[in-house]
């Protein structure tokens, strides 16, 4: 779980607030995104490693604040409760083989961001770590309150108004047909309530799952699976 929390925070990290204009031109340039985490996997891995290296409640909210979108104080933070349950080998297995993993979901997406529609645009805003209330581009409850404090890691609005959203699993580039199901369905809740809630007509909303693993790709690495609503 350490791993996934780790690896999504320094893909994702550049897109937590709506990635627009110059700045998204800035990721469409060929391994910007995978530079980028790069940096943000060295400050990530420093932070850490200074908290389990003293030990010190400070260290460890420092880390926790990185980490966590809601800040240090969250009553949720897990990283200082599951980092002193580890030994120091579970805690070196965490962070070994991570900066591959997240080389290889920083290089989907490198790709995934220079492609264009079915209208033949490109993408306006990326936004990661997004509410489903605000994944069709408007502010609105879903109707189902186990929904409200859904977030979707990944959305891209495209020019023309159509809209992808991205689920990123790390762990195994190719899971087996029950893990694909489940997070299929979980997925299919997400593009279902946005759909619902569109007010625009003949706007399509697409869901993929990107499965990243820790190997180097290879020609026959297919990450992405694709449902749309």
């Amino acid at each position: 779980m350490l791993r996934g929390v780790i690896a999504h925070r320094a893909v994702l990290w550049p897109f937590t607030r709506p990635c627009i204009g110059p700045w998204l031109d800035t990721y469409r340039r060929r391994r910007a995104i995978q530079s980028e985490a790069d940096i943000t996997m060295d400050v990530l891995e420093t932070s850490i490693r200074a908290a389990w290296d003293s030990g010190h409640a400070a260290q460890y909210r420092a880390a926790e604040a990185l980490l966590n979108l809601n800040g240090p104080s969250d009553e949720k933070a897990a990283f200082e409760a599951v980092s002193r349950r580890l030994s120091q080998s579970d805690r070196d297995a965490v962070l070994a083989g991570l900066r591959g993993t997240v080389r290889n979901a920083a290089d989907a997406l490198d790709q995934w961001v220079r492609t264009r529609g079915t209208r033949g645009d490109e993408f306006s805003c990326l936004w990661a770590e997004v509410p489903l209330l605000a994944v069709d581009g408007y502010f609105k409850q879903p109707d189902d309150a186990a929904q409200h404090n859904a977030q979707v890691d990944l959305v891209g609005f495209r020019a023309g108004g159509d809209v992808e959203i991205i689920d990123l699993k790390f762990g195994n580039h190719a899971p087996p047909d029950w893990v694909v199901t489940r997070d299929r369905k979980q997925i299919d809740r997400y593009l279902h309530a946005a759909r619902a809630r569109l007010t625009a007509p003949n706007r399509q909303i697409t869901g993929r799952l990107l499965y990243i693993g820790r190997g180097t790709p290879t020609s026959h690495w297919t990450p992405w699976q694709s449902l749309t609503a």
